[in-house]
């Protein structure tokens, strides 16, 4: 009997002792199981996103500049009138003449009494026949011939000629004054009472 009782005593406490494990241990699945939930759901509606961006940027310059003054001269030039110096006649004819002697085409110095010299300029001729050469050679050489016609421009034989031609009969006029008017004698030297010898 005594056996039997200390077998179920220690039957007793091991199945107490295995119910208390397992008592144990569903207490702490469970608060687990609870735990998890709770930090799921914790996490599920708690969850935070927060991002954020920063910039730098500096940039640094140094330099100097450094103003310097000197003092520069100015030099002013003068013209001072010493002698006055005239120019002689001669020296003024020809001054004008060469200023005439370089004017260019077309122009010319006009005189107005009471108002002086100015110079004035005239337009040029145009060219009548400029696109008929032939024609205008052939106009040109009459022009020639007419000119040279005049006795202004003959040449100097022809001058020659005339001028002997007019002494020849100018010879001719003088010989027949002479004979319709004869000169008196010309008496000598000793003769002539007017010398009172």
């Amino acid at each position: 009997t005594g056996t039997s009782t200390g077998s179920s005593t220690a039957a007793t406490t091991t199945e107490t002792t295995a119910q208390h494990d397992i008592l144990t241990t569903a207490v702490g699945r469970a608060r687990t199981e609870t735990a998890g939930r709770n930090a799921s759901t914790a996490r599920a509606r708690g969850t935070t996103d927060t991002s954020g961006r920063n910039w730098s940027n500096s940039q640094n310059r140094g330099g100097s500049k450094t103003y310097r003054q000197t003092l520069v001269p100015r030099i002013k030039t003068r013209e001072i009138v010493t002698s006055v110096q005239f120019l002689t006649t001669d020296e003024q004819t020809t001054m004008v003449a060469t200023e005439q002697a370089t004017l260019p085409i077309g122009c010319a110095h006009l005189y107005v009494s009471g108002q002086g010299v100015s110079r004035v300029q005239f337009p040029l001729a145009k060219d009548p026949f400029p696109r008929t050469p032939t024609f205008a050679k052939k106009k040109l050489t009459q022009l020639e011939r007419l000119v040279t016609a005049r006795p202004e421009y003959a040449t100097p034989d022809a001058i020659a000629t005339e001028r002997q031609n007019l002494l020849q009969r100018l010879v001719m006029h003088l010989d027949a004054i002479a004979d319709e008017h004869p000169l008196p004698p010309v008496l000598p030297a000793d003769d002539d009472p007017q010398l009172g010898i």
